[in-house]
């Protein structure tokens, strides 16, 4: 498993976990981006219920879709429902690739951000992202340690990240849910199945029994 190569590093002077020609991923981390992680802030934007898991969402092509001609973003079918029903269950966190400036532009523009059935805690943007080697090559990831070292409420036990890219994971294979990217179908179907899913793992104490690549066979 992806999770076996990864090796946890107090030490910010660290560069990579590993130097075996047998290992598919190295991790990159310099000092830098050590410093990174640890200056970024996230800002809470509504109240956290301590009861509650957490559940982190991308956002393009996740739950809406901001290529096409429209006027504004397409939202994903059954977004609203889906939001509706994962909130009984976790708080909800938004972490794009983008800035800040335009999460927060396009949650108002849909109306994201004023439903009272729903209410996300807080946003992270595209600067809390972190590189990672994968094949020679450095992609960007979305570490959860980010919010884990501003919320120690929430750890691997109880949080889980819904993306299109399972690149993003590569720091957290484990916590990471990988769904269909969103192209503006409107039979599109796979918000009200992770809804199921993620309704049934939410009576779990500890999230790490469980594997995210199997959800779908729970629908």
């Amino acid at each position: 498993m992806i999770a076996e190569f990864f090796a946890e590093f107090n030490n910010e002077n660290c560069l990579v976990c590993s130097t075996s020609l047998s290992t598919p991923f190295i991790m990159v981390r310099t000092r830098i981006s050590a410093r990174r992680t640890q200056l970024y802030k996230i800002k809470l934007i509504n109240r956290i219920r301590r009861s509650k898991k957490l559940l982190v969402l991308d956002l393009d092509h996740t739950l809406i879709n901001d290529d096409s001609d429209e006027v504004v973003p397409v939202t994903r079918p059954y977004l609203r429902r889906f939001l509706t029903s994962v909130y009984k269950h976790y708080n909800l966190a938004i972490w794009s690739a983008s800035s800040m400036k335009r999460i927060k532009r396009v949650l108002k523009e849909l109306a994201l951000d004023k439903d009272q059935r729903f209410r996300f805690s807080f946003l992270v943007c595209h600067k809390a992202m972190r590189s990672v080697k994968k094949g020679g090559k450095c992609v960007t990831t979305k570490p959860l340690a980010v919010i884990w070292e501003n919320f120690c409420r929430w750890s691997a036990k109880n949080t889980i990240i819904i993306d299109d890219k399972g690149e993003n994971f590569l720091r957290n294979p484990r916590e990471g849910l990988k769904i269909k990217r969103f192209e503006c179908e409107r039979r599109d179907r796979e918000l009200r199945k992770l809804s199921v899913y993620l309704r049934k793992i939410s009576k779990y104490r500890d999230f790490r029994v469980l594997n995210h690549k199997k959800w779908k066979n729970c629908y």
